[in-house]
């Protein structure tokens, strides 16, 4: 599973568009989103849905593996054995995409006495 760096694809994003010399609104019209969603890429409080990247490459007359940061991208291995084990690191780093429950239960399998996730944000 591949993590997407929003700090990486803000900064492409907002790049793009002013090299473009584009407002915020014009790139939103042209893929069908508000300005808002615009403003929250670049300045990493979101990303876009999966099924914008492509379009919003072309747009911006970026290779997509250079807006999604392709190259420098971090990994994590899903692991399907119940039994096996995830290093603090690797969980660490999945966290961001990971649903809190997710993380409080890869936590106590790390760690059985940390089952909070205000326990194990400090960790993070």
């Amino acid at each position: 599973m591949q993590i997407f760096d929003a700090h990486h694809i803000g900064q492409q994003i907002a790049a793009g568009r002013k090299a473009k010399n584009m407002t915020q609104s014009a790139l939103a019209d042209q893929l069908g989103v508000s300005y808002q969603a615009v403003s929250n890429w670049e300045r990493s409080q979101s990303l876009p849905d999966i099924d914008k990247y492509a379009q919003l490459a072309e747009v911006l007359g970026l290779k997509l593996d250079d807006l999604i940061g392709a190259e420098g991208a971090r990994t994590v291995t899903i692991v399907g054995d119940d039994e096996a084990t995830v290093d603090a690191r690797t969980l660490a780093e999945a966290a961001p995409v990971m649903k809190p429950q997710q993380v409080e239960e890869e936590a106590a399998r790390l760690s059985p006495n940390l089952t909070t996730l205000k326990e194990i944000a400090p960790f993070f």
